[in-house]
């Protein structure tokens, strides 16, 4: 596992990635941090996971850009910007890939939103049936 999967503090995450950190890495069970993240109910993690750009990334879309930038002289630069961030992406980050169990980062996110949602209607209708 990358050393990302062991800090949920995004400040502490913020810093791994600005020295290089591999964004990508997974565990033996294919969570990576985004899973990690989802399953902690860390969103400003999830968002910065989502949100960094990888060099890599960043250089696809400098390439794409300027393809499109010399081969479409009608566009102006700023369309050409456009198109290539949402033609590549921004970093190696799979939303979609799946762990071991076949689960998301937005699955594990959602259960346990779920879950935290059905605890409060549980403790609310206790309150009810005492009160």
């Amino acid at each position: 596992a990358s050393v990302i999967h062991r800090h949920c503090r995004p400040s502490v995450v913020l810093e791994l990635l600005k020295r290089k950190a591999t964004i990508d890495v997974v565990d033996n069970e294919n969570n990576s941090a985004l899973h990690k993240a989802a399953s902690d109910g860390n969103v400003e993690l999830l968002k910065l996971l989502l949100e960094w750009p990888s060099p890599n990334c960043l250089e696809g879309r400098r390439l794409f850009r300027e393809m499109v930038f010399d081969t479409q002289k009608r566009f102006p630069y700023t369309v050409a910007q456009v198109l290539a961030e949402m033609m590549v992406r921004l970093n190696d980050v799979e939303a979609c890939a799946r762990n071991s169990s076949g689960r998301t980062a937005l699955g594990i996110a959602k259960n346990a939103h779920e879950d935290s949602f059905a605890l409060g209607r549980s403790s609310e209708t206790a309150k009810a049936h005492r009160g």
